[in-house]
């Protein structure tokens, strides 16, 4: 199919504020035909995401001044009355939003609103739309799709969250898709679904996809075209192929330069601490493991033995009684040693997020040991486990749902000073917090803003800042970058590096990112279905996978180039 779908012909859009008139868009032209993708990329604040809500009416109402065309078919979207827009939007025109968690009705379930908009815009009864809903739920990979319909959306992971936002975006077959970092909180294998799925659709529908993403290989193996975004101008754009191989412009070089890849790893970075802290798989071997390497000399810091975790399945509204269990954690082992860092990898469900929280002890151990220092902190309470926890902090998966909407981003930093009685005075206080929020490429200035004026980047970065406030020996991050741009992504690996070398720290680095776990870790431990199916050396594992599951996982990386060992299924 040919001809153009969609024209946005000198876009401008302005927010009146308190400090004046800000410009998130300044002239912004591209064309799309159908069947075609564009993928469109830049940092938060560059107006990528001004640009899909624009397209999509979304802008009005937050008090913004449009000027410019957006031609829909030949229609002018900006002049579309809101009753025109609200028949195109989801169902010719249909969006993916970056935030499942703020996007989806936390009372209504994932289902209902899944129906909700297929029977908007078609004649179908009840049936035939939950139906419809619970194949979209299958076509997306959530497991159990006839018992997640039923889900409300904190009842789901953050990974699950985002597949049903877009089984709802797909719903009804749109002519234009406006995705804005549709894969950012999955795993590989199933972002591989997602892209295989998306250009399937794009295939049979003749369907149109603007890819708004930080992820430049997904760009890499999606778009046709790329635009590069840099304060409300496209700076450079041009066939993928163009702007990917031989970039023009110093913004877009920095960008490519940023991003991790499976290839192209920095190993002086990575091993900056070589000499201090020999690499190897220290201590007793996990499930998987092989002896490759030295045995680490550092001693260890974190010792987990035969961790098990159990949650019960409940039957009864009043009397609820115990009729099944889950077993989460099925008995891993696993050492962490000073200074080291430990990368644990896996899909959503596996068990990696409820590890994290077993080791914090924020979720209580069925069995099993977890020492730290030497002492057995599986059993603390009270004093005891306070002393131990500020040794220990977590950067929390979605920043979003971690953070109190009700304070600002200071008095959230600042909240680990006033919990272990640290920096009373409060210009010092404030001082140290404006420090932290530096670090993490946040102004100071914004230390009185609530978590909803920030993007979600920042309000990733936010998070951050709070668990290094208290330099803890520990940190335990859950998916820390995955919402970065890949230029603020690097200025964050970078951060944790310079915190390993100057206070040795320890860091258990969980994430779907496997680029991101080569460049930062020393070891990978891969986990399924609550085990830890292998655990091996950074080049080992990434060189000369032994387990199936670890060889699929490495196949399913945008851009890897080893389609040969996808697992089909």
């Amino acid at each position: 199919m040919s001809g153009r779908l969609l024209e946005v012909e000198d876009l401008h859009v302005e927010f009146p504020t308190e400090g004046g008139v800000v410009h998130a868009v300044n002239g912004v032209s591209f064309a799309l035909e159908q069947g075609r993708t564009l993928g469109i990329v830049g940092e938060s604040g560059s107006g990528k995401s001004v640009c899909a809500l624009s397209t999509m009416g979304l802008i009005r109402a937050q008090g913004a001044r449009i000027s410019g065309r957006i031609l829909f078919e030949g229609v002018d979207l900006l002049t579309l009355p809101e009753r025109g827009m609200r028949a195109l939007r989801g169902n010719e025109l249909a969006m993916i939003f970056q935030d499942p968690l703020s996007s989806l009705h936390p009372l209504y379930r994932v289902g209902a609103q899944i129906t909700e908009g297929i029977r908007a815009h078609r004649e179908v009864s009840r049936r035939a739309a939950r139906e419809q809903a619970i194949a979209l739920l299958d076509l997306v990979g959530l497991p159990e799709p006839s018992q997640r319909v039923d889900a409300y959306p904190h009842e789901l992971s953050g990974g699950m969250r985002q597949r049903a936002m877009i089984a709802m975006a797909l719903a009804n077959e749109p002519k234009l898709l406006i995705a804005d970092e549709p894969t950012t909180a999955l795993d590989v294998t199933v972002q591989a679904q997602i892209l295989a799925l998306l250009r399937r659709l794009r295939e049979d529908l003749g369907m149109a996809l603007v890819l708004v993403t930080h992820d430049l290989g997904v760009v890499a193996e999606m778009a046709d075209e790329i635009a590069v975004m840099q304060a409300g101008l496209i700076v450079e754009r041009g066939t993928a192929e163009q702007v990917l191989a031989a970039p023009a412009h110093p913004y877009t070089q920095g960008l490519l330069r940023s991003s991790p890849t499976l290839e192209r790893i920095d190993h002086s970075q990575r091993h900056d601490n070589h000499d201090e802290h020999a690499r190897g798989k220290g201590g007793d071997k996990g499930e998987g493991e092989e002896e490759d390497g030295a045995v680490a000399a550092a001693p260890p810091l974190l010792q987990v033995r035969d961790l098990v975790k159990r949650f019960p399945v409940t039957r009864g509204v009043v009397f609820q009684r115990q009729v099944d269990a889950v077993e989460a954690v099925a008995g891993i082992s696993f050492e962490l040693r000073r200074g080291e860092v430990l990368g644990l990898v896996g899909e959503t469900g596996c068990g990696k997020s409820t590890t994290a929280r077993l080791i914090t002890r924020l979720v209580e151990p069925t069995g099993g040991e977890i020492r730290f220092e030497g002492h057995d902190i599986a059993h603390l309470r009270g004093p005891a486990l306070k002393a131990a926890r500020r040794e220990m902090q977590i950067v929390f998966q979605d920043p979003y749902a971690s953070l109190n909407p009700r304070k600002t981003a200071g008095s959230i930093v600042g909240e680990p000073f006033a919990i272990h009685g640290l920096h009373p005075d409060r210009a010092e206080r404030r001082r140290v917090v404006g420090e932290l929020l530096d670090r993490v490429g946040l102004s100071p200035e914004h230390h009185n803003r609530y978590p909803h004026e920030f993007s979600g980047g920042q309000r990733q970065r936010i998070g951050i800042a709070r668990a290094l406030a208290l330099r803890p020996k520990l940190l335990i991050a859950d998916e820390p970058v995955s919402a970065l741009d890949v230029t603020i992504q690097a200025q964050i690996l970078e951060l944790l590096r310079e915190l390993r070398r100057e206070l040795g720290l320890t860091l258990l680095l969980i994430s779907h990112d496997l680029a991101v776990v080569r460049q930062m870790a020393d070891r990978v431990a891969v986990m399924r279905a609550g085990k830890i199916v292998e655990l091996a050396s950074n080049e080992t594992l990434y060189n000369s996978p032994t387990h199936p599951y670890t060889r699929e996982l490495l196949a399913s990386v945008p851009g890897a180039g080893r389609e040969g060992d996808r697992i089909s299924g």
